[in-house]
């Protein structure tokens, strides 16, 4: 239970964390909310000034957004959340 309300803050965090993406590449679905959202978390991805990817898909696989999705990004910041998972339990 305590993995996931951890997982749950987390994650978002993590996605935003990454960094910076550009608007090219994306690949947004036809969910109207979605496409209303994305504008105002690439404005805040970039004021951040950090470098960012996103993999988002909702549980019914209908909806998608992808920045970045493809880039190397080095592993440290995913291995905290492992140790801390670990730290947690």
């Amino acid at each position: 239970m305590l993995i996931r309300s951890f997982a749950g803050v987390l994650a978002p965090v993590c996605l935003l964390a990454l960094g910076e993406l550009s608007y090219a590449g994306s690949a947004v679905a036809e969910d109207p909310r979605l496409a209303g959202a994305i504008p105002t978390i690439e404005f805040t991805i970039q004021k951040s000034g950090a470098e960012v990817a996103v993999a988002f898909r909702t549980l019914d696989g209908k909806s998608r957004w992808l920045r970045r999705a493809d880039d190397p990004f080095h592993t440290a910041s995913t291995m905290k959340v492992a140790v801390l998972i670990e730290l947690y339990r």
